[in-house]
């Protein structure tokens, strides 16, 4: 079954993350910036939605259904992105599907967002590159989805767009706002990608009420 129609439906997540995969989080965690102490907010069950609330069981006060939609959805969903983020425009190359970076144009600009200096976290091809307008500034938020291979390491460019548009959305229970999904990418996509990607996927896996 693929990412995307996994994460499609209004299922109940499970209670937490397995034993096992607690432990493997953990492991690539070490001292990723996701695991630092953002200041909890006074929102209901704010707190067990982040990171260390979702890594440690945390099972205070009143229980809540944490929410988050993978990559692979906001890439296939583009009319649910949440404003002020714009997917851009779809002019597919091939055939009637819109599934590659250079069937997209306009839109968000993923410097725009996160800060200029966090492109050098992504290695483009020539192809790709040519694709974009040979300007990697003009790189777009749903463009950085559909990035393939090495060009996006460990994936965390595209689990970055996917915890701030669920960080944006009202219909997304998440336990971070935008400002702070763009601030924890600033502070891990050169120290420790491997370790930030692995939280923001934790957060996006919890199940898509959309």
């Amino acid at each position: 079954m693929t990412d995307e129609k996994r994460h499609t439906g209004r299922n109940a997540p499970a209670a937490g993350p397995e034993p096992d995969r607690r432990r493997l989080l953990k492991g690539a965690l070490g001292t990723a910036p996701l695991v630092l102490s953002l200041k909890a907010r006074p929102a209901l069950g704010a707190t067990q939605c982040t990171v260390s609330g979702l890594l440690s069981g945390n099972l205070s006060g009143p229980q809540v259904t944490c929410e988050g939609c993978t990559p692979g959805y906001w890439k296939n969903h583009p009319g649910s992105w949440p404003a002020p983020y714009d997917p851009g425009t779809c002019t597919p190359s091939h055939g009637k599907a819109c599934n590659g970076v250079g069937d997209w144009s306009g839109g968000s600009r993923f410097g725009d967002v996160f800060g200029a200096g966090c492109l050098a976290h992504f290695t483009l091809s020539p192809a790709t590159l040519a694709a974009i307008g040979g300007n990697i500034h003009n790189l777009t938020l749903m463009q950085v989805l559909w990035l393939g291979g090495d060009e996006d390491p460990f994936k965390l460019g595209a689990h970055a767009v996917a915890a701030l548009l669920n960080a944006a959305h009202g219909g997304v229970s998440f336990g971070y706002t935008p400002g702070e999904i763009i601030d924890l990418f600033n502070a891990g996509y050169a120290t420790d990608p491997e370790g930030t990607k692995a939280g923001f996927q934790l957060l996006n896996e919890q199940g898509c009420p959309l």
